[in-house]
C-alpha cells in the first residue's frame, strides 16, 4: 500500500496502479486522501481496531483448539464460536452487537481468526473409537519396547531377521477417486421447502462414478515383510468352502490361497502361513527370525505357536488397539496398497463394464502390491515405529494426549516426621526411593497445563470448557484385556494353553435328551389335543418328550 501511495503521488493513474497492485480503487484513493493531508500517516490496517481480542487471547485460544484436537476432541465451527462468545464475555471484551444478540461468534471473526493463526485448518477427522484413543498411552509402548529389547538381547537379530505379518482386506466395491466435471453446487435443503425450491431453483446433479456393486465382498490378504524392504509372498482367503487353484493363477508371484466361508483369517489357515513363511524367509534353529504381529486369536494358538518354535521364529504380540503407532505394516504400507488398489479398480471397471467378482480381485492387486509394497515404503514403516533402527523414544509427548482422558491423579505423598537426628538423616533417602518406584506419569502437567501457565491474567479457554476427563470406574472389574507379551516364551506358552482348555471345559454339554423338532407338515383334525400342542404343529415348533409322546398317539 505504501509502495502503490507513492506512485500515485509521483503522477502514475490511480487506476493503473490498483490493477498493478491488486488493490481495490477507493481504498488507495482514501490512503492517497489521508497522505496528502499528513505525510506523517502511518500505513496501519483499520481492522486492528476493530478485533475483539489481543493476539495473547488468541494464542491461547489456539493453542486450545490444537490440544483438544490432538486429544481427539476437536471443536467444530460453531463449538469454537460459541467458545469465542463465552470467552469474550468473561474477560470483559467488547463485543459486536451482532454477537450479543445472536449470542455467539461471527462468521466473518472465524475466518479472520484462522488467517490470524496460520497453524489452525478445517480438517475432515477420521473415526477413532474409544479404545484406540486410550490404549496408546506410555505404560503399554514401554512394555511393548521392553519386550523387543528383551528379545533382540537375546538373539541379536539382523534387520533382515525382523519381520512383521498382518491382514488386510480387499474388497469388491471400490472407493472412487476424484474426477473432472461440471463446476456447480449441491444443494442440501429441508423437506419442508425441497417442493417450493424446486420449484424455483434447479438443484445441482450429482457426480456418480460407477462400483460393482453397493455392498462389496471382502478377500483378507495376509502380508508380511522384514526390516530391510524385502516381503514374503501374500496369502489370500477367499469367502468360499473349497480353494481351487484357478482363483490365484494371475496373481503376485509365489502367492498361495485358501478358503473359508467368512472370508477371515483362522487358526488353521494362519498355521498354512507359518509354513508358507518358513519356506521364503529360510528361518530355522540356526538363523532365527522375530516376527511381530498383533494379538488376534487366530494367531495365537498351541499348535502355532510350537510349529514357530520348531522353526527358530520368536512372536512378539503388539499391545491391543496400537498397531496403528507401532505397525510398521499399518503405519507406510496398507494406505498405498489400498489408494493403487482403489485406482487399479476404477481403470478395470472402466475397460471391463461388468460386476466385479473375488477372482478378479488377484489379477487387479498384482501391480498395486508391487507399487505399496516397495523398499523404501518397507523401511520407513518399521523407522516410524521405532523398532529399526531401535528406538524406544519414538513417540512424542503430544502423541500420548489421547490417553491423558483416562489418566488417574497420583497417590498422595506419605510424610513421616522424624523422631531424632539420626532418624532425620537417614529418612529423606529411604522416602525419595519410595517416591520414585509410585510415581505415576501424567502427561497433562507438561502439555495440558501449558496454556494457562502462559496467560494468568486472562480467564483461559480451558477453564470455560475444560478438557474431557473419564470419571473413575464404579466397580474395579477384573480387565479381560491383552497386553504385549513374547509369545513363544515358555510361561507364556503354557499360559496360552491353560486358557484354550478352560474355554474348551466350559463348552456347555449337548443334552442328548433335548427336545426333538418335528418337521413334516400334519393334518390337524379336531380331537381335543391340547391348544398349545395344536399350535405348535401349525407353527412347526419345537416339542417337549411328552407332547411328542401324545402326538405319537394322535396321529401315528
Amino acid at each position: 500500500m505504501k509502495v502503490a501511495v507513492n506512485k500515485v503521488l509521483e503522477g502514475t493513474q490511480l487506476n493503473v496502479v490498483a490493477r498493478q497492485f491488486n488493490i481495490d480503487r477507493m481504498t488507495l484513493k482514501r490512503y492517497c486522501r489521508k497522505k496528502r493531508l499528513n505525510p506523517n500517516e502511518a500505513f496501519k490496517p483499520n481492522y486492528n481496531n476493530r478485533q475483539v481480542f489481543t493476539a495473547e487471547d488468541e494464542k491461547s485460544l489456539s493453542s486450545y483448539l490444537l490440544i483438544a484436537s490432538k486429544m481427539n476432541y476437536g471443536l467444530s465451527t460453531r463449538s469454537t464460536r460459541l467458545l469465542a462468545y463465552e470467552f469474550a464475555l468473561k474477560n470483559n471484551k467488547i463485543c459486536p452487537s451482532s454477537w450479543i444478540k445472536n449470542k455467539i461468534a461471527g462468521i466473518d471473526w472465524l475466518q479472520g481468526f484462522m488467517k490470524r493463526q496460520p497453524e489452525l485448518s478445517l480438517r475432515t477427522p477420521e473415526a477413532t473409537s474409544f479404545a484406540r484413543s486410550t490404549a496408546f498411552n506410555k505404560h503399554t509402548v514401554r512394555e511393548f519396547f521392553q519386550n523387543l529389547k528383551t528379545v533382540r538381547n537375546r538373539y541379536k537379530y539382523n534387520p533382515n531377521c525382523i519381520y512383521n505379518v498382518d491382514e488386510t482386506g480387499l474388497t469388491t466395491v471400490q472407493k472412487p477417486v476424484k474426477v473432472l466435471a461440471g463446476r456447480g453446487s449441491k444443494l442440501e435443503v429441508c423437506f419442508l421447502y425441497q417442493r417450493k425450491l424446486e420449484e424455483s431453483l434447479p438443484l445441482q446433479e450429482e457426480v456418480g462414478r460407477i462400483t460393482s456393486a453397493e455392498r462389496g465382498t471382502l478377500v483378507t490378504a495376509c502380508c508380511a515383510s522384514n526390516a530391510i524392504g524385502n516381503s514374503i509372498p501374500p496369502l489370500l482367503i477367499f469367502p468360499r468352502v473349497k480353494f481351487h487353484d484357478y482363483m490365484i493363477k494371475e496373481g503376485p508371484p509365489g502367492c498361495v490361497g485358501f478358503a473359508n466361508p467368512s472370508g477371515w483369517m483362522n487358526s488353521e489357515i494362519f498355521i498354512e502361513w507359518i509354513k508358507h513363511f518358513v519356506k521364503y524367509s529360510n528361518c530355522s534353529q540356526e538363523s532365527p527370525v522375530l516376527l511381530l504381529l498383533d494379538s488376534h486369536e487366530s494367531h495365537i494358538s498351541v499348535k502355532g505357536l510350537e510349529l514357530a518354535i520348531q522353526h527358530g521364529i520368536t512372536m512378539i504380540s503388539f499391545p491391543p488397539h496400537c498397531i496403528h503407532k507401532l505397525q510398521p505394516l499399518d503405519r507406510t504400507v496398507f494406505g498405498p496398497l489400498k489408494r493403487f488398489y482403489n485406482s487399479a479398480c476404477d481403470n478395470w471397471m472402466v475397460s471391463n463394464p461388468r460386476p466385479m467378482t473375488i477372482y478378479d480381485i488377484v489379477s487387479i492387486v498384482r501391480k498395486p502390491y508391487t507399487k505399496a509394497f516397495s523398499p523404501s515404503n518397507i523401511q520407513t514403516g518399521f523407522r516410524v515405529a521405532g523398532i529399526e533402527p531401535f528406538n524406544s523414544e519414538i513417540f512424542k509427548d503430544d502423541e500420548y494426549l489421547p490417553s491423558s482422558v483416562t489418566d488417574r491423579a497420583a497417590p498422595d505423598t506419605v510424610t513421616i516426621t522424624p523422631v531424632n537426628n539420626m532418624e532425620s538423616e537417614m529418612i529423606p533417602a529411604h522416602v525419595n526411593h519410595i517416591e520414585s518406584e509410585i510415581t505415576i506419569v501424567n502427561i497433562e502437567t507438561s502439555i495440558l497445563n501449558k496454556v494457562s501457565t502462559s496467560v494468568a491474567s486472562i480467564i483461559s479457554p480451558e477453564v470455560l470448557k475444560p478438557y474431557p476427563k473419564a470419571s473413575a470406574r464404579k466397580k474395579k472389574v477384573k480387565s479381560r484385556q491383552l497386553k504385549t507379551r513374547i509369545l513363544t516364551d515358555t510361561p507364556v506358552r503354557n499360559e496360552i494353553r491353560l486358557s484354550k482348555e478352560k474355554k474348551i471345559l466350559k463348552q456347555p454339554k449337548i443334552n442328548k435328551k433335548s427336545p426333538q423338532k418335528i418337521r413334516k407338515k400334519l393334518r390337524i383334525t379336531c380331537l381335543g389335543i391340547k391348544n398349545n400342542v395344536n399350535q405348535k404343529l401349525l407353527h412347526n415348533l419345537t416339542f417337549t418328550n411328552d407332547e411328542i409322546f401324545l402326538i405319537k398317539i394322535l396321529y401315528f
